[in-house]
C-alpha cells in the first residue's frame, strides 16, 4: 500500500502525489525543485497572499479601503431614504413606484458594500444613517388622521399621537417596522420626550381603546383580521405598518 503523506503549509512532494491520482502527467508545480520545496511550514505560509500577522479575510492590504466602503455605505442608505420619502410625497402611482423601486435599489448596493467591509474586517458595519428631511405634505397627514379617526383611535390620548408619528415615519422609512423595539419607539419617544417602554404601552393602549369601543366593520375592512396573536387586534408593528400601506395606497390613487 502507498504511503500517503500528511500535507502541510509547504509539502509540495505530498500534493504532487494527490494531483498524480487526479490528474496523472501534470505536474502542478513545474518551476518547483525539491531544493526549494523544504522550506518551514512557517516560512511558506508567510508567503501565501495576504498572510500577515492579523490577516482579514480579503488580504490585508484591502484594509486601506474600509473607511472609503463605510462613507459609500452611508451615502447609500441616505439616498435610499431619500427615495423613500420621496415615494410617500407623490400624488402619482407611477412615480411612487419608481421612487420605491429606486430605495430598493441603494438598499442593495449598501447591502453589497456592507458584505465586502464585512469580508475586510470580519465585522458588522450596520451605521444608522437619519437624512433631515422637509416636513410630510398636509395631504399625507391629514389622510393618517383621518384613518386614525375612522378606525376609533381617541385623539385625546397619548397613544393617538404616537402611533400618528409611527405611521408617518414608516411612510418615511419602509424598515421602521422591522425594527420597530430599536428605531421607532426610540424616535417618536425622543420626539415627544418621553421613554421607548411609555411610547410602546401607550400605543397599544389607544389600539385597546379603539378595538372596544371603534366601528368593528371599518376595523374588518382595513385589517381583514390578520393579526399574528390571539388578542382579537393588532400588535403595533400591524397596526401601524397596515395604516402606513392603506395611506400610500390611498395617496397613490
Amino acid at each position: 500500500m502507498t504511503e500517503i503523506k500528511k500535507p502541510c503549509a509547504c509539502d509540495y512532494e505530498a500534493c504532487r502525489e494527490v494531483w498524480k491520482r487526479v490528474a496523472p502527467g501534470e505536474d502542478p508545480y513545474p518551476m518547483a525543485d525539491n531544493a526549494n520545496t523544504q522550506m518551514s511550514a512557517q516560512d511558506s505560509e508567510l508567503t501565501l497572499p495576504g498572510a500577515e500577522t492579523d490577516p482579514c479575510c480579503m488580504g490585508s492590504e484591502a484594509s486601506v479601503s474600509v473607511e472609503v466602503l463605510q462613507g459609500f455605505l452611508r451615502e447609500e442608505l441616505g439616498d435610499a431614504q431619500v427615495y423613500a420619502y420621496l415615494s410617500s410625497c407623490t400624488p402619482r402611482r407611477e412615480m411612487a413606484r419608481a421612487f420605491r423601486a429606486l430605495s430598493e435599489d441603494e438598499k442593495r448596493h449598501a447591502r453589497d458594500l456592507a458584505a465586502a467591509i464585512y469580508l475586510i474586517t470580519g465585522k458588522a458595519y450596520c451605521p444608522r444613517v437619519c437624512v433631515e428631511q422637509p416636513d410630510m405634505p398636509a395631504h399625507l397627514e391629514s389622510a393618517v388622521t383621518d384613518v386614525l379617526h375612522e378606525i376609533g383611535v381617541p385623539a385625546h390620548v397619548k397613544g393617538y399621537q404616537y402611533l400618528r408619528e409611527g405611521i408617518l415615519f414608516t411612510i418615511r422609512d419602509a424598515d421602521s417596522t422591522a425594527g420597530i423595539t430599536k428605531v421607532l419607539y426610540p424616535t417618536v419617544a425622543k420626539k415627544f420626550s418621553s421613554t421607548p417602554s411609555c411610547v410602546e404601552r401607550s400605543m397599544r393602549h389607544a389600539i385597546d381603546i379603539a378595538w372596544n369601543r371603534g366601528d368593528e366593520d371599518v376595523q374588518e375592512k382595513i385589517f381583514c383580521g390578520a393579526f399574528s396573536g390571539s388578542t382579537g387586534r393588532p400588535t403595533n408593528g400591524e397596526f401601524i405598518a397596515t395604516i402606513a400601506e392603506l395611506v400610500l395606497q390611498q395617496i397613490g390613487k
